[in-house]
């Protein structure tokens, strides 16, 4: 999902905290550790075990249902468990 987008619905779920009074702390109020992060975890996501789940529509510019990502995750977790060998995974 792109930082832009994850810093509303970050804001929106935010509570009190006890080690600060900000309502975001450093990293959640700098869009570019967000925009790292989400970089970082792009790079891991294309090497192998991982798959990588569309949480954000694009062309909605909205996160999608839980219930279509619930989906993929079911999806992409049976297909591992699929190639797994025998008696692996299972």
């Amino acid at each position: 999902m792109p930082a832009t987008a994850s810093k509303p619905s970050l804001n929106s779920k935010l509570s009190a905290r006890s080690y600060t009074t900000a309502r975001k702390d450093l990293l959640e109020a700098s869009l570019r550790h967000l925009e790292d992060a989400a970089e970082m975890y792009d790079s891991l996501s294309r090497s192998a075990p991982w798959a990588t789940i569309q949480c954000f529509d694009a062309a909605l510019s909205a996160i999608r249902e839980p219930e279509y990502i619930a989906v993929d995750v079911l999806a992409a977790v049976e297909g591992v468990l699929s190639s797994a060998p025998a008696g692996e995974g299972r």
